[in-house]
């Protein structure tokens, strides 16, 4: 089971998760659309479209904004 750790990075959050893959928040539960959401730096206002599957689908597919953005500005550095 995933579990966080609220000193430690998140685990890998996953596109399809079984049913006890997590991951889970210290407390034990599922973490919640917006914890996923800012996990993976989307911002606040950022919208998915769907039910609760797809929507974790959607970030567990995705690169995290902030990486894609450090990830660009190496390339540009190394231009």
């Amino acid at each position: 089971m995933l579990k966080l750790d609220p000193h430690r990075p998140s685990p890998t959050i996953q596109a399809q998760p079984g049913p006890n893959v997590g991951p889970f928040h210290w407390d034990s539960r599922r973490l919640r659309v917006p914890e996923l959401r800012r996990l993976f730096t989307f911002p606040d206002d950022f919208a998915f479209v769907g039910r609760r599957a797809s929507v974790q689908a959607q970030i567990g597919n995705s690169v995290p904004p902030l990486f894609s953005e450090q990830v660009a500005r190496a390339v540009a550095a190394a231009c």
